[in-house]
């Protein structure tokens, strides 16, 4: 079976994406269970990849965000490790940064 899904990359800051994720669910009219977030996440392994109905947002700014624009936080979630940097002081400009050093520096450890 081949469904057809629209797919959406808010062209805003992560911690901003709730604004455009509750546009795109007003104007499509899609019930909450049939959205999907895909998200990177700091408690996984690199190159991780986890499946997850519903739950808070771990802090996470982008979810925060999608969680308050929505008024709910049942929706599933795709979640990609990214690791953690060495220090928790460095977590803001590790998350920042481009993606290939982040590889690099998960290849280190």
């Amino acid at each position: 079976m081949l469904v057809t899904l629209p797919v959406i990359k808010p062209l805003t800051y992560m911690n901003l994406s709730g604004a455009s994720v509750r546009k795109f669910f007003d104007y499509f009219k899609i019930d909450i269970e049939d959205i999907i977030v895909v998200h990177d996440d700091l408690d996984l392994p690199f190159g991780a990849i986890r499946m997850k109905a519903g739950g808070g947002p771990g802090g996470h700014k982008g979810l925060i965000s999608i969680i308050d624009h929505l008024g709910i936080s049942d929706f599933n979630r795709v979640r990609l490790g990214i690791g953690k940097p060495d220090r928790k002081e460095m977590v803001e400009s590790y998350v920042l940064s481009p993606f290939f050093r982040m590889k690099l520096a998960s290849s280190r450890r």
